[in-house]
Parts: C-alpha cells; structure tokens; sequence
C-alpha cells in the first residue's frame, strides 16, 4: 500500500507530563514494526514520521458513521512534516524537539540534525531529523517539563 496514513495523538485527555519522549520511543518502535513486518514478508517497508506540538481539539463529527476527529493547525504542521519527510526517519519540529528535556535525550544516547535538506514551509521554526543510535528506555518514569506538552504524530 502507497500512502496510507494514521495519526497519533499523545497528551489529549492525559495528564502525564512527558508526551513529546514518549511520542518520540513511538515513532522509534514504528520505524522498528515497520522493518520486522517487511522482513517477515520479504518486503521492504519504509514510513516517514513527522512529529508536532502544539494544541488540537477533538470530538466526535457525524452521524452515520461517527468517528472520533481531531481540528487544528497542529495537524497541518505535523502533516507538512510528514510529507518532507525521507522514508525511514524521523522528523521532528522545534517545539516538539523542545518539550523534551535535554537530560533524556542525552541519557538515551539521541542527536539530532537541523534538516537543511527539505525545509518545512508551513512549520514554525525549524524541524530537526533524528539521528536513531540511541534507545529509548523507561519513558513512563521519564519526566518531562511541567504542562501539557501533547503532540501530534502523522505517520504514513
């Protein structure tokens, strides 16, 4: 399949403080499903990962078929991220890449790289590519910087 899409929400309806490194070890732990299921199918499976902060709202739209929906500019941006995206990595926006404390990401071994190679029009700031040599351990204990830092990943 060539350009199916999901959304991932973190910190909508939780009070944890810590959404952004725990959206990260997701997107971390797709990238890894995605070569494990393409490897046991002989396929090659690749998906590109933008991840976004900032505030959505949510709610149910229809009547038919009603289905829980998001709204909001953070959509758009993550989205956008998404889509300069290469296969296979992760990009991250600056206020995403801000929520996470820097001591966890250095404790997880993670860097990250200005993405100079295809600058995201419609994000605020800069977006950085993550660098995946590190793990990420433990993140239901990490603690992140106080307030809702939710994010929106779009994975396609």
């Amino acid at each position: 399949m060539v350009g199916d899409g999901y959304i991932v929400a973190a910190g909508h309806e939780d009070k944890s403080h810590n959404h952004s490194l725990r959206m990260l070890a997701f997107a971390r732990a797709m990238l890894q499903a995605a070569v494990a299921v393409g490897a046991r199918h002989g396929l090659e499976v690749q998906i590109a990962i933008g991840i976004h902060k900032g505030e959505v709202y949510g709610g149910v739209v229809g009547i038919r078929c009603p289905r829980y929906h998001f709204f909001g500019p953070t959509l758009s941006v993550s989205n956008a991220i998404e889509r300069a995206c290469k296969p296979g990595k992760i990009l991250l926006s600056a206020p995403a890449l801000a929520a996470i404390p820097t001591e966890k990401l250095e404790a997880a071994g993670l860097t990250f790289e200005r993405n100079s190679d295809n600058p995201v029009v419609d994000c605020p700031g800069d977006t950085y590519v993550v660098c995946l040599t590190g793990q990420i351990h433990d993140v239901r204990a990490a603690s992140g910087a106080r307030g809702n830092d939710g994010g929106v990943m779009h994975v396609f």
